[in-house]
């Protein structure tokens, strides 16, 4: 978000991430409003800070002015004022880890901000005698309504900051590719194929081509942005709270899947996206036991480590065994899908390269407290069986008489995943589904009115 000032008729302007926190004495120094005089002994910022008697945005729920009453971090201030922040979609898991962290002193005024808007919103600073300024604070993208032939509208918004180097002015164009239409099916049919399901078992899809446009002497010229921006599409529909969410990408070279797909605070789809052509938004039935998962094409993850398709010969310390890498990014796991045998039985197929997953005994490690089967990718594969547990799933095989479960070994300090004997939180597994899963409320939020302004970024 974006904090707008003016002295004697220039403009300072201040950004913030989403999520992310500021001392109120860093704002105003960077908006030019207070200064330490360099010249004297005192410190003039201390002084006018300490003059502050209050700190009101506008919308609190917006962006979030606190007191520090006593020494504290960042993330205790948004726990004990139950701030759920919507964090910008460039910060990563260390980044937002690093902002929670962060120390604050006792007594210090502070700016947290919350989640993304689209209205101007007002930072009012009263000082001790009364005296008040005022901070304009936007949080700009651009944004474009698209009707369909039907009558509905749909609200696509893309927000960006200075580095993704797109003009003022540009122009955000969406058109829906007309559902039942040939170019339609086209699109309908390479997602089904994309995402491992049947074209028939899709509940809702709808395919938005999405452009940013500039226009210069009359000329019209399309533009892509330096740096991933993210993207927020408004859907009408109330979609059904059974329904899994994958959003695809569809490049010169082939669909793409969206890895980072997700619901919003106000149920929209967002994602982020390093170029634009035509996104298809699509949803089917999440799966709701272990019987039902055939033609499924997920990834496996524990507590947001991936299993990778990377051979790992062997695992570090782990008598020899040979298993998969893992990795901390989401985009970097691994993509299977379930070919189902009978009932709760399955082959795992890599849609990478098409190789399944196989377990075989390991003769070194076969001791009453060790006992580990090797994990490789082959052309046959094993016959698995998934057992569903809580919100998670196991996945076991049996070989010689033994039950191997696929684990991660040696837990989060470990390399990466193979076969292990005995049932645990190690090997009970996050299938994510068609690229992320979000179940949606079948009453839809209450929407602020959007903007089609374009400034910076949150």
């Amino acid at each position: 978000m974006d904090f707008h000032y003016t002295v004697d008729g220039q403009v300072y302007t201040f950004t913030l991430p989403g999520g992310g926190y500021l001392p109120l004495e860093e704002l105003l120094t960077a908006l030019g409003i207070t200064a330490d005089d360099q010249e004297t002994e005192e410190d003039e910022a201390d002084a006018f800070m300490a003059f502050i008697g209050s700190a009101e945005m506008s919308d609190p729920s917006l962006v979030f002015a606190v007191k520090a009453q006593e020494e504290t971090t960042v993330g205790a201030l948004k726990e004990a004022n139950a701030l759920e922040c919507v964090y910008s979609a460039e910060l990563t898991p260390e980044e937002i880890a690093a902002i929670d962290a962060r120390a604050v002193a006792a007594g210090e005024w502070g700016l947290i901000s919350v989640l993304p808007f689209e209205t101007e919103e007002v930072l009012t600073v009263t000082m001790k005698d009364g005296a008040q300024f005022a901070v304009r604070v936007t949080d700009a993208q651009i944004s474009v309504d698209v009707l369909t032939a039907g009558g509905e509208t749909y609200t696509i918004t893309v927000e960006y900051g200075d580095d993704a180097e797109i003009p003022d002015g540009a122009e955000l164009r969406a058109a829906e590719i007309a559902a039942g239409s040939d170019e339609y099916m086209g699109y309908l049919n390479a997602a089904s194929e994309k995402l491992g399901a049947d074209s028939e078992s899709i509940y809702l899809a709808r395919f938005f081509d999405i452009r940013i446009v500039e226009t210069v002497d009359v000329e019209e010229r399309e533009l892509e942005p330096k740096v991933p921006v993210k993207v927020t599409i408004a859907l009408k529909e109330e979609l059904r709270e059974e329904d899994s969410l994958s959003v695809v990408h569809f490049l010169p070279e082939g669909p793409q899947r969206i890895d980072d797909a997700q619901l919003n605070e106000l149920d929209d789809v967002e994602f982020t996206a390093e170029s634009f052509s035509v996104y298809g938004v699509i949803t089917m039935p999440a799966p709701t036991g272990a019987d039902d998962l055939d033609g499924r094409t997920f990834t496996m993850s524990i507590g947001g480590r991936y299993v990778t398709d990377q051979a790992q010969t062997p695992l570090s310390g782990s008598s020899n065994t040979n298993g998969l890498g893992k990795t901390i990014n989401a985009s970097e796991a691994a993509q299977w899908r379930f070919e189902q045998v009978s009932g709760s039985t399955y082959r795992i197929v890599n849609t990478d390269d098409g190789r399944y997953l196989t377990f075989t005994k390991n003769p070194e490690a076969q001791s009453e407290w060790n006992t580990r089967a090797h994990a490789t990718l082959t052309d046959d594969g094993t016959v698995f069986t998934v057992e569903k547990v809580g919100s998670g799933y196991r996945i076991s095989a049996l070989i010689d008489g033994t039950t191997y479960y696929l684990d991660e070994h040696n837990g989060s300090t470990g390399p990466g995943f193979a076969g292990w004997y005995i049932a645990g939180d190690n090997n009970t597994l996050t299938l994510n589904f068609t690229a992320l899963e979000r179940f949606i409320p079948t009453a839809r939020k209450s929407r602020r009115k959007r903007s089609t302004s374009c400034n910076q970024v949150f």
